[in-house]
């Protein structure tokens, strides 16, 4: 009976032993299993008790350090991500991404806006294919850094650059392609070839005039003196029309590199005006064209360069009398606003058909390029008179109906401008 008791006893006293120990040691190890799979989850703010100081305890406080390691540095990742997002989503330049296997991954706003869609869902074949990017572009671009392809998108050229990334290993990754809008670029060099052109042509014709007239000469005409005068006043004209178009092209020069300083002084303008009507009224006169100038109301004021300012009301009631048939109707009048004094030149003649009206301030650019020749223009006046408005902090804006006629309107700032000085 006693050595019953006696194993009843031991065994009670294992089995509380046991459950003791199994809890001491068991209990941590289930909580740390616990966390672990909390951890694989996503849930990394959590912090485990620590029971003891042993190697169960210190796993513990191992494990709740590298949970709070794991947290901050989830953070950093995080804030990075939302930085790099921000970044991606308000650049000026569209990106979008491809895997190796072709599939998209990702795209920024700029993207969606310059390819013209809602949103961009294609796998790099159907973008090549919808796009017509045939010029050798691949998703396995070789060795190649980078590729850049040019492609219309309605009204707008964009470039395109093809650039692969890699793993660790070297193997492609996928591919990046950035987009940049070009229009504005492509316009400027398109312009800026077509100026060369068109200055190459202007000089060429009275040069091949000057040459082949010169060579006549030489070849006997000068002893019939009046054909070598006719000839000579030919030659002369033809000089004078590249004195006046290397002058042009000289004071558009020095618009464009800031080099032209106005003398600012007051113009009172109905006086000016009037005296700028009587000088054209014997041209308008010969041409039967009845020109008119209704004086403002009260005075007006302006704060301009004189000589600059004449340059570009004598440039538009000119051009106003030499595109207008006979009996037409020039009429020169004054408004105002909070902001400028509005001086317009209203015609009956031929007017510009609507293609051309947003191009005649451009450099070289005729509406009727064989009559505007004849006439002697060099095709920079409305240009130069365009720069001398902007210079004087105002504008020049021009409205016309094809075979009604077109109003020109000068528009004059009220404040004065910034005092500048005399040309360089």
């Amino acid at each position: 009976k006693t050595i019953i008791i006696a194993v009843a006893i031991a065994l009670l006293l294992a089995v509380i032993m046991g459950y003791v120990f199994a809890q001491t040691l068991t209990g941590p190890i289930l909580a740390l299993t616990r966390g672990a799979k909390n951890m694989a989850e996503g849930n990394f703010e959590q912090s485990l008790k620590v029971r003891s100081s042993d190697e169960i305890g210190q796993l513990t406080s191992s494990f709740n350090y590298m949970a709070s390691e794991l947290t901050k540095n989830m953070s950093e990742i995080y804030q990075e991500k939302n930085r790099l997002e921000i970044l991606l989503h308000n650049m000026s330049d569209g990106v979008i991404s491809f895997n190796k296997d072709g599939e998209f991954m990702l795209a920024n706003t700029a993207a969606t806006e310059m390819l013209e869609v809602d949103k961009i869902d294609m796998d790099f074949s159907t973008f090549i294919r919808n796009y017509d990017i045939n010029s050798g572009v691949y998703l396995d671009v070789g060795t190649e850094p980078s590729k850049r392809v040019t492609f219309p998108v309605g009204k707008q050229f964009i470039s395109a650059t093809f650039t692969p990334y890699y793993s660790a290993a070297g193997q492609i990754e996928g591919l990046v392609v950035v987009l940049q809008d070009i229009t504005e670029q492509k316009k400027l060099d398109d312009m800026r070839k077509e100026f060369v052109a068109n200055v190459s042509h202007e000089l060429r014709t009275p040069l091949t005039t000057v040459k082949s007239y010169t060579e006549t000469l030489m070849d006997g005409a000068m002893d019939d003196k009046e054909i070598a005068m006719e000839f000579l006043g030919i030659i002369d004209s033809e000089a004078d029309r590249m004195a006046f178009l290397v002058r042009d092209l000289l004071q558009l020069s020095r618009f464009d590199n800031k080099q032209v300083l106005l003398d600012i002084t007051d113009i009172e303008m109905n006086e000016f005006l009037s005296l700028t009507v009587k000088q054209n009224k014997i041209h308008a006169e010969g041409k039967h064209q009845q020109l008119t100038f209704e004086p403002y109301k009260e005075d007006v004021v302006i704060h301009g360069d004189r000589d600059r300012v004449g340059q570009v009301v004598n440039n538009i009631v000119t051009n106003a009398m030499k595109y207008s048939l006979e009996q037409a109707t020039i009429k020169i009048y004054i408004t105002e606003d909070d902001i400028y004094y509005k001086i317009t030149v209203k015609d009956t003649g031929m007017g510009i058909a609507r293609e051309d009206l947003p191009r005649i301030f451009e450099r070289f650019y005729r509406v009727d390029k064989a009559r505007s020749r004849a006439m002697g223009g060099t095709g920079l006046g409305l240009a130069i008179a365009k720069e001398i408005m902007e210079s004087h902090g105002g504008k020049l804006t021009a409205e016309s109906e094809y075979g009604k006629g077109t109003t020109m309107t000068m528009w004059f700032p009220k404040k004065p401008p910034e005092p500048p000085c005399k040309e360089a």
